[in-house]
């Protein structure tokens, strides 16, 4: 379980380099529905990285085989608090 955590905390610090903050966001949260406590009871992100927690609008992916980076496959990356994220895409979670 800590592995797969440890795994889950890495890519969204990877994810979110080629996000930005944006005031484009949707009017809404996607995530609302879920409930917090759904799969932790507690918070399992450090405070020092807790403002990780918005909604992130995908910008840039870089990288891949050749270094060129590929189409993105979801516009925004939503994070809520103790664990909770989705990706977003053509409106739907």
């Amino acid at each position: 379980m800590k592995i797969f955590l440890g795994t889950g905390i890495l890519i969204f610090l990877f994810s979110i380099a080629g996000c930005e903050e944006t005031d484009n966001r949707p009017a809404k949260s996607y995530l609302d529905s879920v409930n917090s406590e759904k799969y932790y009871t507690s918070e399992i992100i450090p405070y020092s990285f807790q403002k990780i927690y918005d909604t992130w609008k995908l910008v840039d992916i870089s990288g891949g085989i050749h270094g060129g980076g590929y189409e993105p496959d979801f516009d925004f990356l939503e994070i809520k608090r103790i664990g909770i994220y989705g990706l977003i895409r053509n409106d739907s979670l």
